[in-house]
């Protein structure tokens, strides 16, 4: 791992980053786990721009304030809640303050900065357009037929 390249914080290197980040145990299972198709539905009626503010909700509720998080720290991000947004926070090492210091070398001991929180923003959204590459950017209403 090109930790120099990771602390730099470049979206434009994501690739990389998630290359290596995939080689993580846990986080391999975040990337390899199925997403089954009622999911996949909700996803579409919600589409990419409204996950795009839950991410960025997520990251400022959870991982956002250095002392607040830190009891808990390690433990505010589900791991078994089927939740898109949890599970990209555990693939992309945004899900608590520990691994956000080890994978994006931001400090525990101080808040985020608007650039670091777009940074993890971007990161979650980014996980979201891999795994599901069709997914709308506007929420769609999906229509049924009986016989399906």
């Amino acid at each position: 791992m090109d930790w120099q390249q990771a602390y730099k914080r470049d979206i434009g290197q994501v690739d990389a980053l998630f290359s290596e980040l995939r080689k993580e145990y846990i986080r391999q299972h975040f990337w390899e786990v199925p997403i089954n198709d009622k999911f996949k539905r909700r996803l579409i009626i919600k589409g990419k721009n409204k996950l795009k503010v839950e991410a960025a909700k997520r990251i400022k509720s959870s991982v956002r304030e250095a002392g607040t998080t830190r009891y808990q720290d390690g433990t505010q991000t589900p791991t078994k809640k089927y939740n898109i947004i949890y599970f990209a926070q555990h693939a992309t090492a945004t899900c608590c303050r520990k691994c956000i210091k080890y994978w994006h070398g931001i400090p525990y001991d101080r808040d985020l900065e608007p650039a670091e929180e777009i940074y993890l923003q971007q990161l979650i959204t980014k996980y979201i357009e891999t795994r599901l590459p069709d997914l709308p950017d506007e929420g769609s209403q999906l229509t049924l037929s009986l016989d399906s």
